[in-house]
């Protein structure tokens, strides 16, 4: 008998995306699961929408709930799962017919704790499979885990491309706001009490890539708040799995010096922060420009970063200019 699956869908103000995520997941070919939609206080026709597709399929369940952030719906989400295992698919994308069956099946085969499968990142109409470093059916220790997650490779900080076994989440603090990591905050959580990973590399989940995004945005309040966050887990991380430390700061380096491009973008530097990253930088840049796995534009940066965070700055906005003149 089939283990129950449990598939979260957070929502707000996706109308117009939602019946394409929706019909992805009500064609799954594995038959046991429960599809739940949690209405983050949509103000368009996402509750209508989620209704009617609830009204004719009885495994679909609409939550609805004052607006609160994703972290928060997922929350909520999860308190309403009854399946053995939990997965999260964000309201904008949607996963191949075949996702949870696969993921489903790789859990149990290897007695795993999660089941992460591969990736489309999709560009209008056009889906680009991620690459995949292991073999089909690999299974992944908890320590090997933590190093391909911050090496961004197959093992992505995302929630929404992998199976959980239900209790993993009994203990997992929900961040309480919208912010640039919140899923790499949650995930590193669900991480310290796993043993085995089961890897599909099969790519069954398509990322819908936007052009607006919060990771595109000017340094904000909730800028701060994710720096912050990404400091303490950082220290946590590097005490906890001390052979993965050169990832892990690795990793850091790269969401800082999104974030100095963001004080660029919005010609603001919060100076404290942009000090601590230029040390941080300095201190990790030979391990950045050694690493393989990462990519050629992020080394560039660390080394105009290091010079000086505004020098970085600098950089962005001669490219934007030479992009505009060319239009």
């Amino acid at each position: 008998m089939e283990k129950l699956v449990s598939v979260i869908v957070p929502c707000y103000n996706m109308e117009k995306e939602l019946p394409r995520c929706l019909n992805s997941l009500i064609n799954q070919t594995y038959p046991a699961i429960e599809i739940i939609v949690v209405n983050d206080g949509s103000t368009d026709d996402s509750q209508k929408v989620a209704d009617r597709f609830a009204s004719e399929y009885s495994n679909i369940t609409v939550v609805n709930k004052v607006q609160g952030g994703l972290p928060q719906a997922r929350k909520t989400g999860v308190r309403h799962a009854t399946g053995e295992y939990i997965g999260f698919v964000d309201s904008d994308d949607w996963v191949e017919p075949d996702m949870y069956e696969k993921l489903c099946k790789a859990l149990v085969n290897s007695n795993a704790d999660i089941a992460s499968g591969g990736l489309f990142f999709d560009y209008g109409n056009k889906s680009i499979p991620q690459k995949s470093c292991f073999a089909t059916d690999t299974v992944i220790s908890q320590e090997e885990a933590i190093c391909h997650l911050h090496q961004r490779d197959e093992i992505f900080p995302y929630l929404c491309q992998k199976l959980y076994k239900k209790i993993l989440f009994d203990e997992v603090i929900f961040p309480q706001r919208n912010f640039v990591g919140e899923d790499y905050s949650t995930n590193v959580q669900v991480l310290k009490n796993v043993t085995r990973i089961a890897v599909v590399t099969k790519p069954l989940y398509h990322y819908v890539q936007h052009s607006v995004s919060m990771s595109r945005n000017k340094f904000s309040e909730n800028s701060r708040f994710a720096y912050q966050n990404y400091k303490k887990i950082c220290d946590e991380m590097c005490r906890q799995y001390p052979i993965c430390e050169e990832q892990i700061g690795n990793y850091m380096a790269v969401e800082y010096l999104a974030m100095i491009v963001a004080m660029a973008r919005g010609k603001q530097y919060d100076k404290v922060i942009a000090e601590e990253i230029l040390r941080f930088i300095r201190m990790h840049l030979k391990s950045i420009l050694y690493a393989p796995y990462i990519e050629k534009k992020y080394k560039l940066a660390a080394l105009a970063c290091s010079l000086h965070y505004k020098v970085l700055g600098f950089l962005y906005h001669s490219m934007i200019d030479s992009r505009h003149n060319l239009e």
